[in-house]
């Protein structure tokens, strides 16, 4: 939580037989200039890299890692690595730049990196200098940076053709203000991102919060997941899947999008189509696969929520109990709430579509219809458009097509109304303390008192208290959705797990007040965020050292040499999933898991023990 991370390393590193720690600043800190020290350290033969608290910001010019494998980086809080003015005039010049690198782990609740994007707008392709660029990187995971101010992306994920990021976690990490987009994803298998936020992109073109876009074709969007992440007040859309550059003979894409918020994207100086959520294909023979943005909660915008020129033969995209709330707030032309443009306005193009409406609620105040298509002489017609929406709009609009000469399987339902039933929404609590030791979590309960609930409702709230958000607990993303039919949803509020013993800390959720619904007299509630104090406490019996595993890293079986027997032992890999879990046992066979980075958790007598395992063939 909010301390130091020095113990969390100390519980990663001394229970293992062949981990070894070491502080960055006994290789030399410069407040001028660290680049050596920091390059140094995490070049070293240790295995965890503890980048610790100077009075001075850790300067750094590019720092550049290929093949690097099997580290842990931890920064701790407070620590600022900061781009040296002046060092990073060349392209593709990044702050941390990871090529061919497997197993690493990034951890840095409280920290941040910081670039200065001022100085990198006068300089040429600016766009490609990033705070963090994964190139080819295997099992890759990273946790709770404050990324900021970069000239290109707060995070690139990447890799040519067949080389490509496979097994990345993101998770707690914050990009703000950078130049193109808070993130960028080209070529990527298995990746989630988990309670993120992505605000505040401005400056050169796209400027998204989150830009999918590969640039060749055989690269690849494969298994991946956005969950509980905000994307809001970025110059473009929150998020893009703009995968023009594959094709028919590319890999289906895949791509979940859950329990998301977005939020006031798009300036109107941004040359690109103005929408919170933008989908690209192949005007001619486009990449399949499947897209779903479920729960998806669209809380209030200038432009339209969706703008697409996919064809029907592209990817198909679904919109599971999302809510598009007081969109197109602009009365301006082409901003209708849910926009479909012919894809080439020169050569035949096809059918638009290939997207289901599964109860999609949609609101807005200004003059326009809540669907339309701009079509041409090129376009065949609209194909496979499906699912129900529910409308609150003044003017009672029906949809709208231009130039339109065919429907296929055109048949999406709506009811159109001018004011939603009488709702009220109110908070409660239904376990109040979020516990650290047994990952307990409080649970948040809403409620919604209406006499129709056939439609999906987003409610926005704020937090306050003395819980630090992403470092005590995992951010929140400011809105939860009532799915259809559903009158209460919960909430889970976890502890991050860090085993730093703090005072108790207090979480109050607050709802927010909105045209949509009124409040009910309990509109907040109070949650305690509790540590473990008795985690680090060790039983007399066990040694220092109670486990050794080996050999570590492992082809595939490893032994446990402890002077007591594990009451379980459990193995999660570096996305959090359990991978495996054993009881009483002194050896643990691997040889069916992937090669990768997987934490290890040992209990005994009410203690547990965590340590690092590498399987590597």
């Amino acid at each position: 939580m909010k301390k130091y991370f020095f113990l969390f390393a100390f519980i990663l590193t001394v229970y293992s037989a062949d981990a070894t720690s070491v502080l960055a600043s006994t290789f030399g800190f410069n407040e001028l200039n660290a680049t050596t020290a920091l390059s140094n350290a995490i070049l070293s033969a240790n295995d965890t890299i503890i980048v610790d608290k100077q009075n001075a910001n850790w300067k750094t010019g590019p720092l550049i890692f290929l093949g690097l494998n099997n580290k842990t980086i931890i920064f701790q809080k407070d620590v600022v690595v900061e781009a040296i003015a002046g060092a990073f005039n060349a392209t593709n010049a990044c702050l941390f730049k990871f090529q061919n690198s497997n197993n690493i782990i990034l951890l840095g609740y409280g920290a941040s990196f910081k670039m200065n994007k001022a100085e990198f707008i006068l300089l040429n392709n600016s766009e490609h200098r990033m705070n963090i660029s994964l190139i080819n990187c295997k099992y890759f995971t990273i946790k709770g940076l404050y990324l900021d101010e970069s000239g290109g992306d707060g995070i690139y994920i990447g890799g040519d053709g067949t080389n490509y990021c496979k097994s990345i976690l993101i998770e707690d990490v914050v990009c703000n203000n950078h130049y193109r987009q808070g993130m960028s994803i080209t070529n990527v298998e298995d990746m989630k991102v988990r309670y993120c936020k992505f605000i505040n992109t401005q400056g050169t073109l796209p400027e998204a919060g989150v830009d999918i876009e590969p640039y060749q074709v055989n690269q690849r969007i494969v298994n991946l997941y956005f969950e509980n992440c905000s994307f809001q007040n970025n110059g473009w859309a929150g998020l893009a899947v703009a995968v023009s550059f594959l094709d028919s003979s590319s890999l289906p894409v895949s791509i979940n999008v859950v329990d998301c918020y977005f939020k006031n994207n798009c300036l109107p100086a941004n040359a690109y189509a103005h929408c919170e959520i933008f989908l690209g294909a192949d005007n001619f023979a486009p990449v399949s696969g499947n897209v779903l943005f479920e729960r998806c909660f669209i809380d209030g915008s200038q432009y339209g929520a969706l703008y697409t020129r996919k064809t029907a033969d592209a990817y198909k995209v679904k919109f599971k109990d999302c809510t598009f709330q007081n969109v197109s707030q602009q009365q301006i032309q082409y901003n209708e709430p849910i926009f479909l443009e012919v894809p080439s306005y020169s050569s035949p193009c096809g059918y638009l579509g290939g997207l289901e409406f599964d109860n999609v609620f949609l609101s807005y105040n200004t003059n326009f219809n809540f669907f339309r298509v701009f079509g041409w002489t090129t376009l065949a017609g609209i194909k496979d458009i499906t699912g129900k929406f529910t409308i609150v709009e003044p003017n009672n609009h029906t949809p709208l097509y231009n130039n339109v000469a065919d429907t296929v399987n055109v048949t999406y339902t709506y009811s159109d109304q001018t004011l939603l039933p009488a709702t009220s929404v109110s908070i409660s609590v239904l376990q109040q303390n979020a516990i650290e030791c047994n990952q307990t979590p409080a649970i948040q309960s809403f409620t919604r008192n209406s006499a129709n609930i056939s439609y999906p409702l987003g409610i926005s709230y704020v937090n306050s208290g003395t819980c630090i958000m992403g470092d005590d607990v995992h951010y929140l993303a400011g809105g939860i959705v009532f799915p259809t039919s559903s009158n209460k949803v919960q909430d889970s509020v976890w502890v991050r797990d860090d085993r730093v013993t703090e005072p108790t800390d207090t979480l109050i959720t607050s709802l927010a007040s909105r045209s949509d619904y009124t409040l009910e007299s309990n509109n907040n509630s109070i949650i305690k965020i509790a540590d473990c104090n008795t985690v680090i406490v060790v039983d007399s019996n066990i040694s220092t050292k109670p486990f050794i595993m080996y050999p570590n890293p492992t082809k595939g079986l490893v032994f446990v040499k402890s002077n007591f027997t594990a009451e379980k032992i459990e193995l999660y890999n570096v996305m959090g999933q359990l991978c495996l879990q054993e009881t009483n046992i002194k050896s643990l066979d691997v040889s069916h898991l992937a090669n990768g980075l997987y934490f290890v958790k040992f209990f005994y007598n009410k203690n547990v023990f965590t340590s690092l395992l590498t399987v590597a063939r």
